[in-house]
């Protein structure tokens, strides 16, 4: 651990970055230059390390010098407005996904320049933000936003613009279909024996199904309820619709498919 304060540990941190490849750091934007490890000074250091930061807003505009947390980073980016009941309050994902964007994006650009230095033989700089990474994966909701001028409403488990598709009951918990096209309604529907709704004007086009959602869904769940969840994952995966069961994360980490997968390793 070197404290970047004393004089003795930054002599320290410069032999080591002489020789470096990658300094990754977490600072906000400016802290490093305070510490004496400006863009510059790095340069000087070493022509060929590459630089790469991970902050809260990135290093321009009025909010790069604040502090940030994941938890404050997807309140900022909008992903916590579109999380949520309708009529409940905006909710954060329980997992940290600025940082985890943010890391892999970093990452990304580190390996992009470390590319470009074996052509080159320059060390350049690499930025990611925790809002930054956020926004950019907002995909298809900040697309409706610029194409309507209408901010997103908040949809529970239900998909914004694609009915129907959700969690519905089985007898003995919940499933996850997604039907995300006419193709895979028709499977889905074909299996509930409810083909002829697709016949029925409120139910034929998917915009006239966003509409009724709540019928709908109400006509499913009808069916859905009187068999258990592993006949609905066998019987629709079977019909080439998606579903899937709802698991907690012993079920996850028991799962067959995740350990084939080797996503649950051992250390001895």
């Amino acid at each position: 651990v070197l404290n970047l304060y004393d004089d003795d540990d930054k002599n320290i941190l410069s032999r080591l970055l002489e020789t470096a490849d990658v300094l990754v750091e977490n600072f906000r934007p400016g802290i490093l230059s305070d510490m004496g490890f400006g863009p510059q000074e790095l340069e000087l250091l070493n022509p060929r390390l590459i630089h790469a930061s991970v902050n809260g807003y990135g290093t321009t505009g009025p909010y790069s010098d604040r502090p940030s947390f994941d938890f404050i980073a997807q309140a900022m980016s909008g992903f916590m407005s579109v999380n949520g009941p309708p009529d409940g309050e905006p909710q954060r994902a329980a997992p940290p996904l600025s940082d985890l964007v943010a890391g892999l994006y970093c990452a990304f650009g580190i390996l992009a320049a470390l590319q470009e230095r074996g052509n080159s033989g320059i060390g350049q700089q690499v930025e990611t933000s925790l809002t930054g990474g956020l926004i950019s994966m907002l995909a298809y909701l900040s697309a409706e936003y610029f194409a309507t001028g209408e901010t997103p409403k908040r949809t529970g488990n239900d998909h914004p613009i694609v009915s129907p598709y959700g969690l519905f009951r089985a007898k003995d918990g919940m499933i996850a279909v997604a039907p995300s096209t006419d193709v895979y309604v028709e499977r889905f529907l074909g299996v509930l024996g409810l083909e002829k709704l697709l016949a029925d004007p409120h139910y034929n086009t998917n915009s006239e199904r966003l509409l009724h959602r709540n019928a709908l869904s109400q006509r499913i769940n009808d069916v859905t309820c009187l068999q258990s969840v592993a006949h609905w994952i066998t019987a629709i995966n079977d019909a080439g619709c998606p579903c899937g069961r709802v698991m907690d994360l012993a079920e996850v980490f028991e799962d067959p498919q995740v350990l084939a997968q080797d996503m649950v390793i051992d250390v001895p």
